[in-house]
């Protein structure tokens, strides 16, 4: 007996020597307001769902948490009241589906949850908060629309917040070629004037009729990838319709994204920055591909690959100081310039002949025989992954342009664009790029 009750005391002495980091991760459950109030409220399971994005009651949540909201529309916005703990313990707000077990199991589960989250009017607002992840978990799971002025899809309140991930969201502005003058729509506004910010992952969004689609400043380490950002026009004078205008940030990556009508500077260096990454991007039937204000200093540019098609400006660094390197980009119809003298050129190619398998029918994939074929360089293995999640140089050469030529391309969804005067725009599909 003896024996046993020194163990246990050994057991025991270890359990108070040893502090206990790990806490118990909860799941807490929200439903659309018109359907409520469910049960105690108490976001505990479906049957007692929070009533609206609204009523979260964002005491106690942590690190390991996860929000589950269930499909349907709201019409409140969400905002963060809560922090994760590190990156392996975030706080994690997910749309419902199916083949979530936390979910399935909870009681009052039933199939119609996993549909589409709609937020009608409002968008997401993190102010203030860290290690937060925003995942719609499939394709335009989670569906902002924001049509009145001054309002932005995701917006930071302009102040630091650290550690942010937002995937799988669709964003839509107020709309296409309309007046903009009583006030903007971003889709994401991330400009941290009251302290610097790290660390923002954009991927697997659409965003869409907004006045830009992404504004960044005072942000470092950001990645933007695998996103679609597209018709971006206004009409009033003065709107800056812009892809992404950064007001300063270092270690910024842009890559693997679809833009396509866009009526201002596309990827538009506003303030100094430094350790940019533009890469194996395609953009099509817009003004600028990538553009950078008069003036502007930055160290150690890399842009790659990237396919430039009917832009009226295309690619413009010009009267400004860098440091870095333009090589294998592509740009048909376009515009390049490159007055840097600091940025050398590898390799691009601007042609007035067209390189690629069918430019009518938006398919940007080059063409067997055409000039950008194994006329690349060797960027290293950091850049050898093209648009489609194929390898570059794998025939032995390097090609130029965000394709490598033989790959095999995604499937395309075509979606035509109703435009603001009525009329049928066909402005291609959307290559539904693999998951990473």
């Amino acid at each position: 007996m003896r024996k046993y009750i020194q163990i246990a005391l050994v057991y025991l002495l270890i359990a108070l020597l040893v502090p206990c980091t790990a806490t118990l991760a909860a799941n807490y459950y929200v439903r659309p307001s018109s359907g409520g109030p469910y049960g105690t409220s108490s976001g505990a399971d479906w049957n007692n769902a929070y009533n609206g994005l609204a009523n979260i009651d964002w005491t106690g949540k942590t690190g390991g948490d996860t929000i589950w909201i269930a499909g349907g529309t709201y019409t409140t916005g969400l905002s963060i009241g809560a922090s994760g703990t590190n990156d392996a313990s975030r706080l994690v707000v997910k749309r419902a589906t199916a083949n979530d077990t936390e979910c399935t199991s909870a009681a009052g589960w039933v199939a119609g949850f996993d549909s589409q989250v709609i937020s009608e009017g409002s968008g997401i607002t993190i102010s203030s908060r860290d290690y937060i992840t925003i995942d719609g978990q499939v394709s335009n799971g989670i569906r902002i629309h924001i049509p009145t002025p001054g309002y932005s899809g995701v917006w930071f309140n302009y102040y630091p917040s650290n550690h942010i991930t937002l995937r799988y969201l669709q964003i839509e502005g107020k709309g296409y070629q309309v007046d903009f003058s009583a006030g903007a729509n971003v889709g994401v506004y991330a400009t941290s004037n009251y302290g610097a910010a790290t660390d923002l992952l954009i991927e697997h969004c659409d965003i869409k009729y907004c006045t830009s689609e992404l504004k960044t400043g005072n942000w470092d380490n950001i990645t933007v990838q695998y996103n679609t950002l597209h018709h971006c026009d206004a009409t009033d004078v003065g709107t800056h319709e812009d892809v992404w205008i950064i007001h300063g940030g270092n270690n910024l990556i842009f890559r693997y994204n679809i833009c396509y009508l866009n009526a201002a500077e596309g990827f538009f260096v506003r303030e100094d920055s430094d350790n940019l990454q533009v890469y194996g991007n395609l953009f099509y039937d817009s003004q600028y591909a990538i553009s950078v204000k008069s003036g502007i200093v930055g160290t150690n540019w890399r842009i790659y690959n990237n396919t430039v098609a009917d832009c009226s400006a295309g690619i413009n660094i010009s009267e400004t100081t860098q440091t870095g390197e333009m090589a294998n980009n592509l740009a048909y119809n376009s515009g390049f310039s490159n007055s840097s003298p600091g940025l050398t050129e590898t390799t691009n190619i601007n042609t007035s002949t067209d390189p690629f398998v069918n430019l009518a029918g938006k398919d940007f994939h080059l063409a067997a025989a055409s000039a950008p074929i194994n006329a690349g360089t060797d960027l290293g293995v950091n850049y050898h992954t093209d648009l489609d999640g194929n390898v570059f140089g794998a025939d032995g050469t390097w090609d130029v342009g965000a394709y490598e030529y033989g790959g095999a391309p995604p499937v395309l969804t075509h979606k035509p664009f109703i435009g603001s005067s009525g009329g049928l725009l066909t402005v291609g599909g959307t290559p539904a790029i693999g998951a990473n």
